[in-house]
């Protein structure tokens, strides 16, 4: 059978099956989604209303009048004050490549007389297929790229399969297609591309497109510059990298280059000008790198995100790495050193795990350059190897797309996994096993001061006047003394703290709370449904902001023993609305256990 015909029938079927999959997502396992723009990828396209629908860049208006918008001591953690403006922490770039669907969603919804508030399913759906369109051009230049290191197109479009199916690139195409990491995963992909055909052609266009390209990378999502990192292995060899293909081209080419990469980064240093005054800002204020502390270890390999456990299949790249030494030690010294530094770099964040989101999602980003070595492991693969590596993928890519529908199902927590949660929830698909999980304390950016300035306690063995008592304490073999506390179906309230808002305490955003409990059940998991709960109340006790905590993490077989549950958590802003904040324990689920040792503790977050 002609080779073109067989490589024809290899992109129908990665077509079908990326085209079935979107609609078995968004019309079967969903029953037809109504909501795609949620998380950060509301903060990514935020622009689009704002600037379209409410004419403005200062993002006040638009969270005040949004349909997406929150309350005040809800405001979402993407915007922040600078010089009286609202500014978006987030770049416009996602926004610009979502800009054709949603303006075409936009004049049928004004044709019609359809909701024009940017937020109607029309919206929604315009942003699931900017997902689905930037993924099919992210795999069309991932193919050109593994084509030009002479790999067959069979092995190329496998790959391109695979990556879809056996990586979070599924999730984040499908699933969460308002988040940055499809739209990386293209102008990462498409840098390389063109990148690696100027070093081995020379093509001026190719560099034009190259730097358009890395504009775009930079226009998304700044940290992804990174890619620049990836030249020298993609130039080949040291002469092609040294710049004779350049100096063949002229300065003038250079120049042009310079300014297609300016150029597109424009449109975010126009909006910034206008908020700020200054095209130069650094839009994670209070958020940064520990440069000095790399959490590689847990980046890679732990329960709570590692890029390894929920992502086996780029395990691959270790056999890849040699095949790589093998063709070229320079090759192999270039893409390990981009490696290494992709890796030590994201995991040097703040927030290492990057909160919310399935596996380790700003690896996606990178994945068009990852898969080379891979590919050229798979396409030298002896016969008897390539059937255990095809089922370590079918194995890779079933675990994938079922911790996929975990995730999305709420099965597997959105930031808070461990080894006992992941193998408790381990292939699980059950409604029973949904949202049975509870959080860990959150993480902040800088520390705590050293003592809290508020630290209360309640043993229950005397009456504390500061806090509110509903029952009374029962006496037992306590935690510490001879008082212990019991809930029950008719007892559902610990007893509770009103922290009194006073005029130090108003406006500040830099406070934690601690608070922590001893439990001891009885019965196996009957403290499950028991919550930490945080409420603040204005003078009339309606609730302006409610947090809830589990105090367990995951159900366990553990009885007749004391334990400590403890959370942790940033509190919001306070107004002068707000009248106290409330610390108690709510026995949702109305099980039988005992509490002890109750403590409330609130922190200074020290900025750096």
């Amino acid at each position: 059978m002609p080779m073109k015909n067989v490589s024809f029938r290899w992109q129908i079927l990665l077509s079908v099956l990326v085209l079935a999959s979107f609609i078995s997502v968004n019309f079967g396992f969903y029953s037809s989604r109504q909501t795609f723009i949620d998380g950060d990828g509301n903060g990514y396209y935020a622009y689009l209303p704002a600037i379209f629908i409410y004419q403005t860049i200062d993002f006040e208006q638009f969270v005040t009048n949004s349909p997406a918008r929150d309350e005040k001591y809800h405001q979402p953690h993407y915007f922040f004050q600078k010089n009286g403006v609202l500014v978006n922490k987030y770049t416009c770039g996602i926004a610009l490549l979502q800009t054709p669907l949603f303006l075409t969603a936009l004049g049928i919804s004004s044709l019609t007389g359809l909701d024009t508030n940017g937020y109607s399913v029309l919206f929604q759906y315009s942003v699931a297929l900017s997902g689905l369109v930037f993924l099919f051009l992210g795999l069309h230049f991932l193919q050109k790229l593994l084509q030009s290191y002479n790999l067959p197109n069979q092995v190329v479009t496998v790959v391109a399969i695979v990556v879809v199916f056996a990586t979070n690139l599924f999730f984040y195409a499908f699933i969460q297609p308002s988040f940055s990491h499809v739209y990386s995963f293209f102008a990462v992909t498409l840098f390389a591309f063109s990148a690696r055909r100027y070093f081995t052609g020379g093509q001026s266009n190719m560099l034009l497109l190259a730097a358009f390209a890395l504009g775009l990378v930079v226009l998304i999502r700044p940290v992804n510059f990174l890619v620049v990192l990836a030249v020298p292995f993609l130039a080949g060899g040291p002469h092609a990298f040294l710049g004779t293909k350049t100096q063949r081209n002229g300065v003038y080419i250079i120049l042009a280059a310079a300014g297609i990469f300016l150029a597109t980064l424009g449109p975010q240093l126009i909006i910034l000008t206008l908020q700020t005054g200054s095209p130069f800002q650094w839009l994670y204020p209070g958020e940064g790198f520990y440069l000095n502390h790399p959490r590689i270890i847990h980046f890679l390999f732990s329960y709570k995100k590692g890029w390894f456990v929920y992502t086996p299949f780029m395990l691959l790249l270790i056999p890849g790495l040699i095949v790589l030494v093998r063709r070229s030690k320079f090759e192999f010294l270039a893409f390990l050193c981009f490696l290494l530094c992709v890796i030590y770099l994201f995991s040097s964040w703040w927030n290492w795990f990057y909160g919310d989101g399935f596996g380790m999602r700003p690896m996606v980003d990178f994945y068009g350059l990852f898969l080379i070595p891979i590919g050229m492991f798979i396409h030298r693969a002896t016969k008897s190897r390539l059937i255990i590596i095809s089922g370590f993928i079918i194995l890779a890519t079933g675990l994938n797309l079922i911790q996929s529908y975990q995730y999305s199902t709420g099965i597997l927590h959105a930031d808070s996994m461990s080894r006992h949660a992941y193998w408790y929830t381990f292939l699980r698909t059950s409604p029973q096993y949904r949202n049975i999980l509870g959080s860990d304390k959150e993480s902040v950016f800088c520390s705590l001061a050293e003592k809290p300035f508020v630290d209360v306690s309640n043993d229950f063995e005397r009456d504390y006047p500061d806090w509110i008592k509903l029952h009374e304490a029962n006496t037992g073999k306590a935690h510490s003394g001879n008082h212990l506390l019991e809930l029950e179906a008719s007892q559902v309230y610990s007893f509770g703290y009103p922290l009194l808002i006073n005029d130090t305490l108003l406006g500040r955003d830099d406070l934690y709370a601690d608070f922590s409990v001893y439990y001891f059940e009885s019965v196996e998991n009957s403290a499950q449904g028991a919550i930490f709960v945080a409420d603040v109340l204005d003078s009339r006790y309606h609730s302006l902001y409610y947090r809830n905590f589990r105090i367990k993490t995951a159900p366990d077989n553990i009885i007749c023993q004391w334990r400590k549950a403890e959370t942790g958590f940033r509190l919001p802003r306070l107004y002068e609305d707000a009248s106290q904040v409330r610390f108690y324990i709510w026995n949702k689920d109305q099980g039988n256990f005992f509490l002890d040792d109750m403590e409330i503790k609130i922190f200074t977050i020290l900025q750096n």
